[in-house]
Order: structure tokens, then sequence, then C-alpha cells
């Protein structure tokens, strides 16, 4: 069972390469009922992060229409159904390549930069985001741009998994903090 790490404002359970397979069957061969496995852990985290960071609402990141009719779901919206808590909706308004096919970091920046809105006023208010996968922080860097230029008070991340080299580029080992 995944341990809840902290390093900065962000709030993990696994590194990506001990969980690699179990997400790759979720996104890729239509293995749903992973979510339904994780959902117990991530549901017990979740609410202690939302606790701790007395947070207003989670924006899950969507997946691309594409995407979505592809695989018939959003595998971080699995995630999460049914856990009660706060969902604010955001939308991918624009077809992107998948980010595991791109290596180049400013490639990843460029290919999710300006995707995402949000209908909701979020302003003064504190804000989670929740994701399956932290590679480079592409992704969660510009959701957080959307929710800064919305006057957003905070901004906390959490994901199911973090890759170590992500660790590494912020300057921190990947050994992080374990939040009990």
């Amino acid at each position: 069972m995944g341990e809840l790490k902290k390093i900065e404002n962000l709030y993990y359970l696994y590194y990506y390469s001990d969980i690699n397979k179990i997400i790759y069957d979720l996104k890729f061969f239509n293995r749903k009922n992973i979510s339904r496995d994780l959902k117990e852990i991530i549901e017990v985290n979740l609410n202690k992060i939302i606790k701790k960071e007395n947070i207003d609402g989670v924006i899950i990141i969507p997946s691309s229409n594409k995407r979505k009719r592809e695989r018939g779901y959003n595998q971080v919206e699995e995630l999460l159904k049914g856990i009660n808590c706060n969902i604010i909706i955001s939308f991918r308004y624009k077809n992107t390549k998948q980010m595991y096919r791109i290596v180049e970091i400013e490639k990843r920046k460029e290919n999710v930069k300006g995707i995402f809105k949000i209908n909701d006023n979020i302003e003064g208010k504190n804000i989670l985001i929740f994701d399956d996968i932290v590679t480079t922080g592409s992704t969660m860097n510009e959701m957080k741009k959307i929710l800064e230029e919305m006057g957003t008070n905070k901004i906390i991340y959490f994901s199911l998994s973090v890759v170590k080299g992500y660790l590494k580029k912020i300057g921190m080992s990947d050994d992080g903090d374990i939040y009990k």
C-alpha cells in the first residue's frame, strides 16, 4: 500500500516505476476495474490532504475528447469516481499529442500550452489538482497558470505517482517526506 509523501506542494503515493504497469493497463487496456482497487487508498489520502490544506475544490486533469472517446473514459476521473469531494470541472478544449510520446520538456510544455479552461469562479479558493502521473510537471504547471490567472488563493497537487526524474529535476531526493 502506498504511503502518502509530500515534496513542496506535491503529495504523491507511488513512484511511477513501482506502479507503471498498473497505470498502463488502466490507460491503454480498458481495465477500469483497477481504479476501483486504488480508490480506497486514494480516498483516505485525498481526505487527509483536503483537511490539512483546507481545500475548497478538486480539479481533475481532463483527457482530450479524442482520448476519452478512444478509451471510453478519463482514467483520472475514474480514480476519483464516487469519492465525496467538491469536484471543479475543467476542460481540455484542444486535442494534443499523447504526453508519453514526447520526451523533450520544452515540447511537452508547448503541447499543453493554453489547453485548459475552467468555468467556475475559483477566485480566493484553495484548489487541489489531481492527476495520475507527474512526469515533467508540464501539465500541472499549465493548469497552475490558469488557476493563478483566475485568482486562486492556494494550489496543491496530488498525484497517484511521480517519476523519480521529476524529483531530481526540482532538486529533491526521491525519498519525499512521509506524511502521516
